[in-house]
């Protein structure tokens, strides 16, 4: 029977850390782990990878000891069954800018009364069904981790709205999308930005829930730590090999 050691520590208070991932299989998984990240984000939006290759990747991460977390563009009940019965720990949509958007998210993920999920046969997702069916929908329901990023002005408006539905666990800014919203592509550490992602976890401290954001330096991380942000991504699998190789060919001369 799993357990989502990522919420768990969340759920006590502790701050989270893990990389996006893009490479296709088990290596950078593997690497992740091995270098004490609590969670991989395997990145389904900005990548090619396909179901059987995230399935894979999973399974890497239950080797590895590694909470397996996907970003999926498509938030709707078919989609998010097919990577829980595979056994993501939690799933993160890109760019909820409504009310319903959130709502579905919240929906998808839990078992009924409190969604929509459909039971299956024995899967991974369910622990291979050593639970009877209530038992599966209590369990399972409190392990799941829903994130809804917001990167829009459309979503600043209504975050107390987009943080009260109930499946909801984490509203999770991403800095450049939201930046570009504002007219400030990349500028991550402009004061208006800095002032809508204060918004975000004001919001969601209002709603008993948390924030997670993306950072590009462990300075940010700890600025945002400390202002009570308890997930943080940082490091993207693609971007760190490009910096390795760089950095190895500039030493040699």
């Amino acid at each position: 029977m799993w357990t989502n050691r990522t919420k768990a520590q969340i759920d006590a208070g502790k701050t989270v850390y893990g990389p996006f991932i893009r490479f296709p299989g088990p290596l950078a998984i593997e690497q992740a782990a091995l270098a004490g990240f609590d969670f991989v984000l395997i990145d389904g939006e900005h990548s090619s990878l396909t179901l059987a290759q995230v399935e894979t990747m999973i399974y890497a991460a239950y080797a590895a000891g590694i909470t397996p977390l996907v970003r999926w563009p498509e938030a709707s009940r078919q989609a998010f069954q097919r990577l829980l019965d595979m056994g993501v720990q939690g799933i993160m949509v890109p760019h909820v800018d409504t009310e319903a958007e959130a709502r579905t998210i919240g929906r998808a993920a839990r078992f009924a009364p409190a969604g929509e999920r459909g039971m299956a046969g024995p899967v991974l997702g369910n622990g291979w069904g050593a639970l009877s069916p209530a038992e599966t929908a209590a369990y399972f329901d409190r392990q799941v981790l829903t994130l809804a990023q917001i990167e829009s002005l459309e979503a600043l408006e209504i975050l107390d709205q987009i943080a009260a539905q109930p499946g909801i666990d984490i509203l999770f800014v991403g800095p450049l999308d939201l930046s570009q919203a504002m007219g400030i592509p990349g500028e991550v550490t402009h004061p208006r930005l800095l002032a809508a992602i204060d918004q975000v976890i004001a919001a969601a401290a209002r709603a008993g829930k948390q924030t997670g954001i993306y950072v590009g330096t462990p300075e940010a991380g700890q600025y945002w730590k400390e202002r009570g942000v308890r997930f943080i991504a940082t490091g993207l699998d693609t971007v760190l090999l490009k910096q390795a190789f760089t950095s190895l060919r500039a030493a040699l001369g």
